[in-house]
């Protein structure tokens, strides 16, 4: 990692280390929101009587919220970054940025051009949540030792989420090297590479 940033930095100086950044800034509030939503209606129609959710129905819904937001948000972010990055790395000039590959993308390609690699992406991001929610939520449950007054404490509520991003990461990693390889692969035969 930090031979890349030397390398990057020495050929496109500091602000190599942000190319391709700009869709994920932009897209992160979208994915937060398709992710939540997702979650939160699926949750709320498979809770019972006392608003309780068993472990799988908590799984059913971060999965419905992994798909939303693969589908929403991840999917066209993520092909956007792995372009730009790519043709930064390649030294092609094909993007002057983020916008700009954008607009060549659904020129050349239409809107289907964002979303090469979405199955492993519903893949990748239905296990992920199917696994952060519960772990959140039962990390929180064991740090709290149950008490609904510390719910909203944030110093619980950080450490539960840090604790099953990192569960929900090693959990998917197949998932994600395959939808970055497979979607690169994808669009550098489509390039003629």
């Amino acid at each position: 990692m930090v031979d890349c940033a030397k390398k990057t930095v020495a050929k496109h100086g500091p602000t190599g280390l942000y190319r391709g950044a700009l869709p994920l800034i932009l897209g992160s509030s979208g994915k937060q929101a398709a992710r939540w939503t997702g979650y939160e209606t699926t949750a709320n129609a498979l809770k019972d009587e006392q608003g309780k959710l068993t472990i799988p129905k908590r799984m059913l819904a971060g999965a419905c919220g992994g798909i939303s937001e693969a589908i929403f948000a991840v999917t066209p972010i993520e092909t956007l970054k792995t372009r730009v990055t790519d043709d930064m790395r390649r030294g092609t000039g094909n993007y002057s940025g983020s916008f700009d590959a954008l607009v060549k993308i659904l020129k050349n390609e239409g809107p289907a051009g964002l979303y090469m690699g979405l199955v492993p992406t519903i893949a990748k991001q239905a296990t992920n949540q199917a696994v952060r929610f519960p772990v959140q939520f039962y990390a929180k449950q064991f740090l709290t030792g149950g008490d609904k007054s510390l719910d909203s404490n944030p110093i619980y509520n950080g450490v539960a989420g840090a604790f099953a991003g990192a569960v929900s990461v090693l959990a998917t990693m197949p998932q994600a090297s395959c939808r970055h390889q497979g979607s690169l692969l994808l669009w550098l035969r489509l390039e003629g590479f």
